[in-house]
């Protein structure tokens, strides 16, 4: 199984290309900030990932396993850096982790 680097463009679009095999993770924690689409109540959580997406998909299933309806708001990661992440990519992991 290989591990996949991403990388945003400047239009928010994200690339994948296979990292090299035996490539070390370097592993980061993400601020994910949100609300709970139901009561509009915050939610915060630091999340350790490999990357931006995998950040915001713990968040979301963790949000998800304590009954949160989740509307990410903002990632913020190192150095007070506000990440984006496609819509669309979070919506195909959304339905992806929905369907398993």
């Amino acid at each position: 199984m290989s591990r996949v680097i991403s990388h945003t463009l400047r239009t928010g679009q994200t690339t994948r290309k296979p990292r090299p095999a035996g490539a070390t993770v370097a592993s980061v924690t993400y601020l994910i900030v949100g609300l709970d689409r139901q009561t509009l109540a915050p939610w915060h959580e630091n999340v350790r990932a490999d990357d931006v997406a995998g950040a915001t998909h713990v968040a979301v299933a963790r949000a998800a396993a304590r009954g949160i309806d989740l509307v990410l708001a903002a990632v913020i990661g190192p150095n007070s850096s506000i990440v984006s992440v496609p819509v669309a990519e979070l919506d195909d992991r959304a339905t992806s982790s929905q369907a398993a």
